[in-house]
């Protein structure tokens, strides 16, 4: 249980009823809590996972699997950034100096591959900077590879097809997985009122926000219900979901404007409707895509390609993902607010039947996006691996020395939900290991009656 020590020593929980479980803990740093703001489809989506079997549950408890009201990184209904945690507090040490405006472009090399700075710019100049000891590289797991590759260390071929020095051939860029979801299952309500971002951001809410910490301002995005569920691909015989539902408060267009032209024009139609939008995630994919350099110049951006749903059980599990996710639309309770989904026509998909099979695999594949948990691309595992990019200590293989990675790029696997605190983990222990510290195990109480989470969850 040595992980889970490593998720009670930074989190700081304000659902005092959840603390007895053992899975939440207070006196942390960063402050966790359910968003003060909760709509009627927030309320509704616990009554609306009842209806059709499921219980209402603590997803971060020990058992994951039912419906519950998203807890996050929030205090007073003010986000608990990593940066307020962590970095703000000591940044006016004499031994900590932060560059802002920077950009890291080469890892530099010494004799027999020791890592011994790094170059980087800043205001259009080029600087050098050495390393006493190690360097961590923490930038993320599309940058993390794409800064290795230029400073030679990557797939031997592609750096030589770029005529990049080999410092060590590595698997860098390879594993890359996400956690994709499909948007359009959106079903529109007449009972109730839904977000809208014009009347979100108005001067009221924005009061509200400054002076309470309260009213829409607060809420996850507009996510209002979290579900878990196991699907009948699954081999797991434990709580092993590998699929996840999110409601978010009105429709993709008005809480992300990250739609493309096509997909703008395919929303058209809900724009003055009071809406609601389920999205059905996958959240143990099988399908890898990859993360290559476009050219040696570490400014210019690297080629990706995700290959989401290429894997023919990815589709399958997402097929009964938006199944459930109708199921959950047009179930009882939310029929009572007089939810009905919109149909969303895709041109492409319009020789199949509506809502088959066929059309659903379809709709998958046209109408894919994703929660922004890419990891994989640095893999962390045994020396003997050649899928293995850094050791279980976080060190570069390759005869590499004076170099970790610790970011979500060395996830092997991608957990099933949300990677923020999981890279915060990893964060946490990296450090210890630097500084060749131990935590004490995990000693918190571990629950064999859960008899209490569905009445906890009615209040």
């Amino acid at each position: 249980m040595i992980i889970a020590s490593y998720f009670g020593d930074f989190c700081d929980s304000s659902l005092i009823t959840l603390t007895f479980i053992g899975y939440h803990r207070q006196g942390g740093l960063m402050g966790i809590s359910k968003s003060p703001f909760t709509s009627e489809l927030g309320k509704t989506w616990l009554q609306a996972g009842l209806s059709l079997g499921y219980r209402s549950t603590d997803c971060n408890s020990q058992k994951q699997s039912g419906f519950t009201i998203p807890q996050g990184f929030i205090r007073k209904g003010g986000r608990s950034s990593a940066y307020k945690t962590f970095l703000e507090p000591v940044k006016d040490r004499n031994n900590l100096h932060i560059m802002l405006h920077s950009r890291v472009t080469r890892i530099l090399f010494g004799d027999n591959k020791r890592a011994v700075g790094v170059q980087f710019d800043r205001d259009s100049l080029s600087f050098v900077v050495y390393a006493k000891s190690e360097i961590i590289l923490t930038a993320g797991t599309i940058s993390t590879p794409h800064l290795l590759m230029v400073s030679g260390v990557g797939p031997a071929d592609h750096l030589e097809s770029l005529k990049i020095p080999i410092v060590a051939d590595l698997p860098v860029g390879e594993n890359l997985h996400d956690h994709p979801y499909t948007g359009g299952i959106t079903f529109s309500v007449s009972g109730v009122k839904t977000l809208k971002i014009d009347e979100i951001f108005s001067p009221q809410n924005f009061l509200r926000y400054l002076v309470s910490g309260s009213g829409p301002l607060t809420s996850f995005g507009g996510i209002e219900g979290v579900a878990f569920m196991t699907s009948k691909y699954t081999n797991s015989s434990g709580d092993w979901p590998d699929i996840e539902l999110i409601l978010v408060n009105g429709d993709l267009q008005d809480n992300s404007k990250l739609m493309t032209v096509k997909m703008k024009e395919l929303y058209n139609s809900t724009r003055s409707l009071n809406t609601f939008t389920i999205l059905p995630v996958i959240l143990r994919p099988k399908s890898r895509g990859w993360l290559r350099l476009k050219t040696a110049n570490p400014v210019d951006y690297p080629l990706i390609d995700p290959l989401y749903l290429t894997h023919p059980d990815d589709i399958m599990v997402m097929v009964e993902a938006i199944k459930s996710a109708l199921a959950i639309g047009t179930s009882k309770p939310y029929k009572d607010l007089e939810a009905s989904l919109v149909p969303l026509m895709i041109p492409s998909c319009d020789h199949y039947d509506w809502l088959s099979d066929q059309y659903l695999a379809c709709w998958a594949r046209v109408m894919t996006g994703t929660v922004g948990d890419v990891v994989g691309t640095c893999k962390m595992g045994p020396p003997w691996d050649r899928s293995s990019v850094v050791d279980p200590e976080l060190r570069l293989l390759g005869g590499i020395t004076g170099l970790r990675v610790a970011d979500a790029s060395i996830m092997p696997r991608i957990i099933s939900g949300n990677i923020n605190a999981a890279v915060i983990m990893i964060a946490e222990k990296a450090a210890d290991m630097i500084l060749g510290r131990k935590l004490e195990a995990f000693s918190g109480p571990i629950p064999t009656d859960y008899s209490s989470l569905k009445e906890l969850n009615r209040n």
